[in-house]
């Protein structure tokens, strides 16, 4: 964690040390979790489905959108919140309201940079590419984990089993 100490502590130092405690995390789950699944995944849709023409791409593509893409940020909200210390039933409110919104802008912009990373890429350097795109939509998963929703100028709350939380 980065911190910091002294007389002259403002707000963009506070400010900065909140995106780099934030980004050191990403970093972390991304390269400790995410890689090593991915590189796993890899190799599985290389050998199940060798070749780089348009038919063999197109189906790793499908595979890869249907199964890893919900996958991934299913282990997203439940490492979070594992992490931040989250009873199962809050992991599961996140999935089932803001992954939705998560997995439609993975299906938006996940095909564009997967059919990149099937046809342009060898295998040993498509953990490399995943993880930096992944790096930079981590900005919009963090962003959808920690918006409030503002529902008649009032926070929602939702109800999950006897306690609210808050979305």
């Amino acid at each position: 964690m980065v911190t910091y100490s002294g007389a002259d502590f403002d707000f963009k130092i506070c400010l900065l040390l909140i995106v780099c405690n934030v980004l050191l995390y990403f970093v972390c789950i991304q390269g400790l979790l995410f890689g090593p699944l991915y590189h796993v995944w890899y190799i599985y849709l290389d050998r199940a489905l060798p070749g780089r023409t348009v038919r063999v791409v197109l189906k790793k593509l499908a595979a890869d959108q249907l199964f890893m893409t919900p996958l991934s940020i299913v282990l997203f909200f439940v490492s979070l919140g594992i992490l931040e210390g989250q009873k199962f039933a809050q992991m599961q409110h996140d999935v089932r309201y803001r992954g939705p919104s998560l997995l439609a802008a993975e299906w938006t912009f996940g095909p564009a940079t997967q059919l990149f990373n099937f046809f342009m890429l060898p295998t040993r350097f498509r953990v490399v590419y995943d993880s930096v795109v992944c790096l930079c939509f981590d900005v919009y998963y963090s962003y959808v984990k920690y918006r409030k929703e503002l529902h008649s100028d009032k926070l929602a709350v939702s109800e999950v089993g006897n306690s609210s939380l808050r979305t």
